[in-house]
C-alpha cells in the first residue's frame, strides 16, 4: 500500500470529508465543526493521473495547482517519465471530473523578479478559464513566496484563496490568501495525521479574510512520491 492509499484509507474510514481547497472552504463556513480535509497537489504532473485514481476510489476530491506555462511539457531524455506535466484535454478530463483546477501562476518556479511573479497571477486565470471553461478561485504561489504586492495582485484577480510552502499547521489568524503547509514525512501514517489535526484544531473565528483552522491540505511537487511510497514522501498542511 502506498502512502498516500494508506492515509487516504485512514482518514476516510475515520470519518474524514476529503475535498479540494475552494469546497473545504465553503463546508466550513456552512459547519465550522465538520471534519473536513482540502487536498491540494501542486505542478500538475503527468503522475496526478495515479494520485487521481486513488482519490477517485476513496471518493475523495482535490485542488491541482496548474503552472500554464509547463501545461503539456514533455520530460527530457535525462528525467523520469513522471516529470512531465498534464496537457490541456488531460486537465479538461480532471476538471469536468471533480477536481478543482487552480493556478500556480505561468512559471511556478519564477524566480525572475516580482512584477514577473506579480503579472502572471491574472494571465495564468485568464487562460486556465479560457481554455477549461471552469472558474478558478484558489492560488498557489510560485517558489512558495508570498508578498503584500503579490497578495494584492491575487485579490484584485479575484482568487479566494492562496497556498503558500511555509511548512507550519494554519490557524484562523492566518490570511486566507497566504496560507501555510504542514509537512508529512515519509514514516507519517494516517493516524499520525489525523491526531496532529485534532491537537492543533482551534475555534472557527473568522475575521476578514481568515480561514477555517479544521482544513488542512496534501501538496506533492511529484505525484509518484506519494502514489509509489518513495522515501522522500509528500507534504501535506492543515489551515
Amino acid at each position: 500500500m502506498s502512502l498516500l492509499e494508506e492515509h487516504l484509507h485512514f482518514l476516510t474510514t475515520t470519518g474524514w470529508k476529503l475535498v479540494g481547497v475552494t469546497e473545504a472552504r465553503q463546508l466550513l463556513e456552512e459547519n465550522r465543526s465538520r471534519p473536513v480535509i482540502a487536498l491540494s497537489f501542486d505542478d500538475a504532473l503527468l503522475d496526478f493521473l495515479n494520485a487521481y485514481d486513488l482519490l477517485r476510489r476513496f471518493g475523495a476530491r482535490a485542488t491541482l495547482y496548474v503552472p500554464t506555462g509547463a501545461v503539456g511539457r514533455r520530460a527530457s531524455r535525462w528525467e523520469p517519465r513522471e516529470r512531465s506535466h498534464l496537457g490541456w484535454d488531460e486537465l479538461a478530463h480532471l476538471g469536468g471530473a471533480g477536481v478543482e483546477i487552480g493556478s500556480r501562476a505561468v512559471n511556478a518556479r519564477a524566480q525572475n523578479g516580482l512584477r514577473v511573479a506579480t503579472d502572471e497571477v491574472q494571465a495564468s486565470k485568464n487562460e486556465l478559464e479560457d481554455r477549461l471553461g471552469l472558474h478558478v478561485e484558489s492560488f498557489c504561489y510560485p517558489a512558495g513566496v508570498s508578498s503584500a504586492q503579490m497578495r494584492s495582485a491575487i485579490s484584485r484577480a479575484g482568487y479566494a484563496s492562496a497556498c503558500t510552502t511555509e511548512f507550519r499547521v494554519a490557524s484562523s489568524a492566518d490570511d486566507v490568501l497566504a496560507l501555510p503547509r504542514l509537512r508529512i514525512r515519509p514514516n507519517s501514517t494516517g493516524a499520525g495525521i489525523e491526531e496532529q489535526v485534532q491537537r492543533d484544531r482551534v475555534g472557527f473565528s473568522p475575521p476578514i479574510r481568515r480561514t477555517a483552522s479544521s482544513v488542512w491540505h496534501m501538496t506533492c511537487r511529484t505525484a509518484s512520491r506519494i502514489t509509489h511510497g518513495t522515501p522522500q514522501g509528500y507534504r501535506a498542511r492543515r489551515d
